[in-house]
């Protein structure tokens, strides 16, 4: 088990190279991001490569969806020029969700109506073995993760770890897993410990954030050094990654987060 730092929300006052150089100050070497299209990937190739920094994941798309021929076109086009970044900057693997959000977080595209769950569900395994396949040849690796429609992300399809894991579950890739995100499932389903044992062969990756607010751990009803110990105790291989908005001095919360690390 690794750690990683989502550098988006970190030192907002910083561009995005000088929040690398500040992070790996607080003994955070590796990072990950969003939206590769914002980011000056020429430097970022320079940086990996003189080994100031490693990049654990980003967004393999920003657009389309998984659930229709014409909008899963868009999302595929976008993860195959991902999968050509990610080997330039040596990312083992994307995020990936069911669908585009817009800034405020919102779904992109929704269902048309008249579809049932489980037919746009079917849907969501054909593209997904589709992009598995890809996935394969290129050996990366995928992270599905479904995100909380209740707060953040009003519109997003895939809401349900247990949806997640059984698309992941039947589809049986080795270059595809579930991102389980403690902070969007605490607020869709709760039960965090008993899911993450339940299922730990199909996550890849896993993100933290506190409930309420998606502040550091220990602002929130969550015991992070807990689910730490716990994911130790089940050698879990995978990258756990800080996707959280610091509700302080970011140098301060790095320093909080490196005392909680198991």
């Amino acid at each position: 088990m690794d750690y990683s730092i989502c550098l988006e929300t970190f030192f907002p006052e910083l561009d995005f190279m000088e929040k690398i150089e500040r992070a790996g100050e607080a003994g955070f070497k590796k990072i990950e991001f969003w939206d590769h299209g914002s980011k000056n990937i020429k430097e970022l190739v320079r940086f990996v490569k003189e080994g100031q920094v490693e990049i654990s994941t980003f967004s393999g798309h920003r657009k389309g969806e998984l659930f229709s021929d014409a909008g899963f076109k868009e999302y595929k086009d976008e993860i195959v020029q991902s999968i050509k970044i990610a080997k330039e900057l040596k990312t083992p693997g994307l995020m990936i969700l069911s669908q585009g959000l817009h800034p405020d977080g919102s779904a992109l595209s929704v269902p048309s109506a008249g579809h049932s769950r489980e037919t746009l569900l079917s849907r969501l395994f054909n593209n997904l073995l589709q992009l598995s396949r890809i996935a394969e040849q290129e050996k990366i690796t995928l992270y599905l993760e479904p995100l909380n429609s209740k707060i953040d992300h009003p519109g997003i399809f895939l809401d349900s770890s247990r949806a997640a894991f059984k698309l992941v579950r039947e589809i049986a890739s080795p270059q595809l897993k579930v991102l389980y995100d403690i902070y969007h499932m605490q607020i869709m389903e709760g039960n965090i410990i008993d899911t993450l044992k339940e299922n730990i062969s199909y996550i890849g990756y896993i993100h933290i954030a506190d409930v309420p607010g998606r502040h550091e751990p220990g602002t929130g009803e969550l015991n992070y050094k807990h689910i730490l110990k716990v994911l130790k105790d089940m050698n879990f291989s995978g990258t756990v990654g800080f996707e959280l908005f610091p509700s302080k001095d970011s140098a301060d919360v790095l320093a909080g987060i490196k005392s909680i690390l198991v």
